[in-house]
């Protein structure tokens, strides 16, 4: 997977940095093309990002949220 932050992928694929924030905490999720269009830019496939398994619940809070991709994601270029 390629290492880029969530800014960058936002300024890439020209959307709001908070789109791309509801994606991760699963949210929201994105059109067709920006969901082809993510996984091109992370070098992996869409069902490697929100296919079967990919979420997990935290415990405590009952919320759902996508796992691993989108958590090895630095924030912004700080890390």
């Amino acid at each position: 997977m390629r290492r880029i932050t969530k800014t960058q992928l936002a300024r890439l694929l020209g959307i709001a940095q908070n789109s791309v924030y509801l994606y991760a905490r699963g949210e929201s999720m994105p059109p067709v093309d920006k969901a082809i269009a993510i996984a091109q830019a992370l070098d992996c496939s869409v069902y490697d990002i929100w296919g079967p398994g990919c979420e997990e619940e935290i415990p405590g809070n009952g919320k759902t949220v996508i796992r691993n991709i989108w958590r090895s994601l630095p924030t912004n270029e700080g890390g």
